[in-house]
């Protein structure tokens, strides 16, 4: 199982996408790893066998909760760009996580279409501003993230973002020629 786990976690880790997992690789896992502190606990063992064994549970452990780690954040990088998570890569456990994920993306596609329905889509026209202070990340009237700011940043933001913070004395305008 050692092996197994290893070369999952290589190729999570190697990989952008989300790779499969038999449906049972976690119920496998912890058999496994309960087979491992059984094994430690028997006294009869040489110590070189047990101190081997702690390792190997040690790197287990070890490797079992970066490949946990490595497949959630795939999960939610996925909702974040708003792609869909395919079920049948995730493993029993990961599938509940994977289908409310899948919810979630098909409730914000929805909002942002209900948001910029055709007709009603706001065009932001682009202003060009010179930070005069730091401004943490904002998100604009057109949906998108700006930012983070520093003092003397300059910046193209929509209109309504610029002339907000320009009215509060954190901005300037640059004119500019076309």
């Amino acid at each position: 199982m050692y092996e197994s786990l290893f070369k999952s976690w290589m190729k999570e880790k190697e990989s952008e996408a989300l790779q499969s997992l038999d449906e049972d690789f976690y119920q496998k896992l912890n058999r496994y790893l309960n087979g491992l502190k059984r094994e430690l606990k028997r006294k009869e063992e040489p110590p070189i066998r047990l101190e081997l064994l702690k390792e190997e549970y040690k790197n287990s452990v070890y490797i079992a909760g970066r490949l946990i780690h490595r497949r959630i954040g795939k999960i939610l990088e996925s909702v974040l760009e708003g792609r869909k998570i395919p079920l049948e890569t995730l493993t029993k456990e990961e599938k509940e996580i994977g289908v409310n994920a899948n919810k979630l993306v098909e409730a914000i596609t929805e909002l942002k279409r209900r948001l910029f329905k055709e007709g009603h889509k706001a065009v932001a026209k682009p202003t060009v501003i010179r930070l005069l202070q730091r401004i943490p990340e904002i998100v604009g009237v057109d949906m998108e993230i700006y930012g983070p700011f520093e003092a003397e940043d300059v910046a193209v933001l929509p209109e309504e973002n610029a002339r907000a913070l320009i009215k509060r004395g954190a901005a300037k305008e640059i004119e500019y020629r076309k």
